[in-house]
């Protein structure tokens, strides 16, 4: 079996907070020598980080 193969560069990762009166919270951000898993990852990881900030009623997924 042969190692995968990683392959790094720009990447980006975005999260969308819906808040009850109809208002949204876009959060973002960017990292150079990334994978596109990594990406991901962070964005779900930083958009619950930032609902602490917030009284939360549910999650919609």
């Amino acid at each position: 079996m042969e190692p995968a193969v990683v392959i790094l560069g720009n990447g980006g990762w975005g999260g969308l907070i819906l808040f009850d009166d109809g208002s949204e919270l876009e959060i973002g951000g960017f990292e150079k020598n990334t994978t596109n898993n990594r990406m991901e990852l962070m964005a779900a990881i930083k958009t619950l980080e930032k609902l602490k900030q917030f009284k939360l009623k549910k999650i919609l997924n």
